[in-house]
């Protein structure tokens, strides 16, 4: 009974060993795949991003004049 159990706890372990290598090579992998064949985003510089503010805040602005 005793060597039952421990059998079936060394298989358990071995399977979940198993399935955590394979999921750490899959996500490495995948890393690899991404990092390599996926282009950038394209990096947006400061006066882009403020211009663009600029614009919702008067475009908020014309709206909420229009609105009353």
């Amino acid at each position: 009974m005793f060597f039952s159990g421990l059998e079936l706890t060394i298989a358990g372990m071995t399977v979940v060993f198993i399935f955590l290598i394979i999921m750490v090579s899959s996500i490495q992998l995948m890393s690899y795949i991404v990092q390599n064949y996926l282009p950038e985003k394209k990096k947006v510089a400061k006066a882009e991003l403020v211009l663009e503010d600029t614009v919702l805040i008067a475009a908020i602005a014309v709206a909420v004049k229009n609105r009353k």
